[in-house]
């Protein structure tokens, strides 16, 4: 199975999906994007019915789609994985500079379609979730 839960039709047909597809025991690992909204987001590779409110309502995707609860976990990763990866995006754009890079005017950061999605963007998150093996509740 290709592809990554953000960019399927919906994020609940990919785990229903990646549910029935895993052999009993089976896990899925993942790491994810929620958003704060879909304002500036191609509708195409971003669908509004992929749009998340809470951690909470991420993880109940997982159960909805046949996981049972206590078999996933999701990770919260914002801090150690997203704001770095940002910071580093910025610099490279000439938004931490202490001088601007050559013809980029004070703007030039915001053209960027990897600098505005990712200012968007709510949190970054981990999930292993977990089949369960036959016979297990």
């Amino acid at each position: 199975m290709h592809g990554s839960g953000v960019s399927f039709h919906s994020r609940r047909s990919f785990l229903e999906r990646a549910y029935s597809e895993l052999a009993p025991d089976g896990r899925l690992v993942m790491s994810d994007l929620l958003f704060r909204t879909g304002h500036g987001l191609e509708p195409q590779r971003f669908p509004p019915e992929n749009q998340v409110n809470s951690l909470s309502d991420y993880f109940d995707l997982f159960v909805e789609a046949g996981f049972p609860a206590h078999l996933v976990a999701v990770e919260r990763t914002t801090d150690l994985q997203l704001v770095p990866f940002m910071a580093h995006m910025a610099r490279q754009a000439g938004v931490f500079r202490e001088e601007p890079c050559a013809g980029a005017g004070p703007e030039s950061w915001r053209t960027s379609l990897i600098i505005k999605s990712l200012l968007n963007v709510a949190d970054s998150v981990i999930v292993v979730a977990r089949k369960g093996g036959v016979g297990e509740a």
